[in-house]
């Protein structure tokens, strides 16, 4: 066989062992569905606090 498809042979097997390791013991329990967490319903409401007012420099008069 050639290298590469010899190594494309141990990559999918690699794979499929660590798939069925992964799996439960008695068959499939629950669905991919629990895996999947849905967008947040709380809305994040970003605000900007006013500018400060700066401290006035009182400057002499000329």
């Amino acid at each position: 066989m050639d290298r590469d498809v010899v190594a494309a042979v141990n990559l999918s097997r690699r794979g499929r062992l660590r798939f069925d390791r992964s799996r439960a013991q008695m068959g499939l329990q629950g669905g991919a569905v629990e895996a999947v967490k849905g967008n947040p319903t709380t809305t994040v409401i970003l605000r900007v606090d006013a500018p400060k007012p700066s401290p006035t420099v009182n400057r002499p008069e000329t």
